[in-house]
């Protein structure tokens, strides 16, 4: 069992590598996973299947070692700027089945606002689950136990605005308040301040915590050899995806899961820290795509072509590749290209569209084609001015397209990127 939040069952899974991935139709995708390796002189099994069909996933693992069975199901609907995503998991020893472990959980998202709930149910066996390191709620990990979380947050511009709630068995069995306070957080970095201890894990009282959310990676080949038929790399994320160029495709990136890891090359479109501190856009020939590389302190500039190693994470809706590696190869001509509709196959691409404005606000305004209407947005390192626009001006705007809370936004560049067409 995986939750979404705080905690995850069956952690086993992460470190296997899929040896079977098959896309059928539209929108269906199964993927099988079976490892089998020597340990100390025990063999040990692992097996995981998923399957996907029209934004619904469900998955399910077993592995010997602890004899552990999990199902887990996940499901998000997009509604305009309405996004809902629920998920569920049920967790069990084999010896066992009928004492098992719950969690169920939700997250509805609209403009800018989201809120999110989970609750676990530990069953006989406390190993059903795993907490975060640190986890308040961790106090409950001891068998038919329960703990329960919520969200609330405002989101802009990569910056969040919330308020959090944990709640337990252990803390309501000795009459205490729920943890509860706000918190404040850019990206990756999160700080809480509550009314008790926010990390578990540490001597004291904590009250005000830090947090870092990152991905790594490591090649568990180079620290030990299991007795397999091949070697394989394996990574605390997912195997290394690589085309026969020994790059990948961008659009391979774009719909991936989070997690991969992948070596890609492209010309940089958009420089460093302009429309994002840390991030910086490339394209290939096939697609665009975002890099957030805030520990990469060199400039990386507009027609620069860049190698970048990293692993795929999830933000705001788009996929983004989190760098671990930046080299620069040489110089190119990036080129844009005319946006035909509105599609996340075009995320992080270089496009321009060409319309009349039809509303317009102080950063931002609405361009609309004839086929769709979509927003332009003034980031505000760009120092774009818009004062000789106004509604039913004619414009041809160049960009980055970008997702923020389930709308679609052209992020142009610089002055030259927006042009009045008499």
């Amino acid at each position: 069992m995986k939750s979404c939040e705080d905690f995850a069952m069956g952690d086993f899974e992460e470190n296997f590598e899929c040896v079977h991935n098959k896309t059928v139709g539209v929108g269906y995708e199964e993927k099988v996973i079976f490892v089998s390796f020597s340990l100390c002189g025990l063999t040990l099994y692992a097996a995981y299947a998923s399957a996907s069909l029209l934004g619904t996933t469900i998955a399910g693992y077993y592995e010997t070692k602890y004899n552990q069975v999990s199902l887990d199901v996940y499901e998000k609907i997009s509604l305009g700027k309405l996004s809902l995503e629920s998920w569920g998991a049920i967790g069990a020893k084999t010896s066992d089945l009928l004492h098992f472990s719950y969690l169920v959980g939700g997250k509805a998202g609209y403009g800018n606002f989201d809120l999110s709930a989970q609750f676990l149910q530990l069953g006989a066996n406390k190993y059903d689950a795993s907490f975060q390191t640190g986890d308040p709620n961790s106090v409950a990990s001891v068998a038919n136990s329960w703990a329960a979380y919520a969200d609330l947050n405002y989101n802009i511009n990569g910056y969040k605005l919330g308020a959090f709630l944990r709640y337990n068995s252990a803390w309501n069995a000795s009459n205490m308040l729920p943890l509860y306070g706000l918190k404040v957080g850019y990206k990756d970095f999160e700080l809480k301040i509550g009314n008790g201890d926010l990390i578990s894990n540490l001597s004291g009282e904590q009250k005000i915590a830090m947090e870092l959310n990152y991905y790594y990676s490591m090649d568990f080949g180079k620290l030990i050899s299991f007795n397999a038929p091949a070697a394989k790399q394996v990574s605390t994320t997912q195997t290394q995806q690589v085309s026969t160029t020994g790059y990948a495709s961008l659009m391979d990136v774009l719909l991936s899961e989070e997690g991969t890891v992948y070596t890609v090359k492209g010309t940089v479109t958009s420089s460093k820290d302009l429309l994002g501190k840390g991030s910086f856009y490339i394209q290939d020939e096939a697609a665009g795509l975002m890099i957030y590389a805030p520990s990469y302190t060199d400039s990386v500039s507009i027609g620069e072509v860049v190698e970048v190693t990293g692993n795929t994470k999830l933000w705001n809706g788009m996929i983004e590749l989190v760098a671990t590696q930046v080299k620069k190869l040489g110089t190119g001509q990036p080129t844009a290209d005319v946006l035909m509709s509105l599609s996340k196959t075009t995320l992080g691409s270089l496009v321009y569209v060409e319309g009349t404005v039809k509303s317009k606000g102080n950063f931002d305004f609405i361009v609309d084609t004839g086929d769709f209407s979509v927003k332009v947005y003034l980031t505000k390192g760009t120092n774009i001015n818009i004062s000789n626009i106004s509604n039913g001006t004619k414009v041809k705007v160049t960009g980055i397209l970008s997702l923020y809370n389930g709308e679609y936004e052209i992020l142009p560049r610089s002055q030259d990127d927006i042009v009045i067409i008499e």
